[in-house]
């Protein structure tokens, strides 16, 4: 007997990633990429070091420029600007393990690490954009101000970067 229905399957996933706890819930956009593997060392206290495309966090992670003098935004500019060797690939790698750790570290209630990664994981984001053309621009725009946003500590030149940079991506 058939009542005219398709068959329809749901999949849930119940399993959250390794780098998660569920401690505290996460905003709605964001999201944590399940694609990001765990690794047995650790980046800040509990959270493990996170690896996607044969690239880990830690080999990008803009703390390490700190020990240099620094700023993280100072480390997001000369790191992951599009062109050159940043491609749309490189910088969807790096996005999605900024992306794992600020997932992370809101998941644990970590305040003081996350406003600091935050100028970098938008510029990377902006950036990624960037490198879609015309139609990122409106998110290229979005990230760009959130980097400004969130740039507490960025000198007044790293500021007046973001800021040519963003006017140029509302230029018609």
């Amino acid at each position: 007997m058939s009542f005219g229905h398709t068959p329809t399957a749901f999949i849930v996933q119940c399993e959250q990633p390794c780098y998660m706890t569920g401690q505290n819930p996460l905003p709605k956009d964001v999201i944590p990429p399940q694609d990001v593997t765990c690794l047995d060392t650790k980046i800040f206290l509990d959270i493990p070091d996170v690896t996607i495309d044969d690239k880990k966090y830690s080999e990008i992670d803009f703390k390490t420029q700190a020990e240099k003098g620094m700023t993280p935004a100072g480390y997001a500019l000369a790191t992951f600007t599009a062109g050159g060797d940043n491609t749309a690939e490189s910088l969807e790698t790096a996005n999605k393990l900024y992306g794992a750790v600020n997932a992370a570290l809101r998941d644990r209630g970590n305040r003081s690490i996350l406003y600091r990664l935050k100028t970098v994981h938008f510029f990377i984001g902006s950036q990624l954009a960037a490198s879609k053309g015309p139609e990122g621009k409106k998110l290229v725009i979005r990230n760009l101000k959130k980097t400004i946003k969130n740039c507490g500590r960025c000198t007044s030149e790293e500021r007046s970067k973001f800021e040519e940079m963003l006017q140029a991506a509302e230029a018609p």
